[in-house]
């Protein structure tokens, strides 16, 4: 009996944290979270280069 109630008592948390996690994952993938950090045309309309002048006496 005592194996049982032990296996319980961390089976138990697992449940509730799987409950927690799992759909604030599952919202993530939903709303565009992941698509718009992983986007490659998102992510190179951000980033503005900056503009190299060449002049004489440069270099």
């Amino acid at each position: 009996m005592r194996n049982h109630v032990s296996g319980m008592s961390v089976l138990l948390p697992m449940l509730i944290l799987a409950g927690l996690v799992l759909p604030s994952l599952l919202d993530a993938a939903e709303s565009g979270c992941v698509n718009c950090h992983t986007s490659e045309k998102i992510l190179r309309s951000l980033h503005k280069p900056v503009k190299v002048v060449l002049e004489e006496g440069v270099g």
